[in-house]
């Protein structure tokens, strides 16, 4: 868990990866805040810091920083889709989706090479 690992070669377990940080650490939290009436804008820019200073940067220090990023987008996109989705913003919904969607899909071929 401390290690970081971006999967090279991999696509399948890199796809799980991200969802899994995508869902854990983003929609959950993402959720919960905007269901405590955080506005989902601030929501997802809270959660995004959190994740990427909280655990990329200072449990990761010596992290491979393209993997960093990396997961901290899938954290973002994932914490934009729980507190759009609880706040009824359908289009941001849609729109954390595809981003997640494309970068997955880019992953994906990076990997199947």
């Amino acid at each position: 868990i401390f290690k970081a690992d971006d999967q090279r070669g991999d696509w399948y377990a890199w796809t799980t990866n991200q969802a899994g940080h995508a869902l854990y650490f983003g929609v959950i939290p993402g959720a919960l805040l905007s269901l405590a009436g955080v506005p989902y804008v601030a929501a997802f820019v809270l959660v995004a810091l959190a994740y990427g200073v909280g655990w990329e940067v200072l449990t990761q220090p010596q992290s491979n920083w393209g993997d960093a990023v990396t997961d901290a987008f899938f954290v973002a996109g994932g914490a934009g889709f729980g507190a759009a989705l609880y706040a009824g913003q359908a289009g941001d919904v849609v729109a954390s989706v595809a981003m997640m969607l494309a970068v997955n899909i880019i992953g994906i071929w990076r990997r199947a090479k």
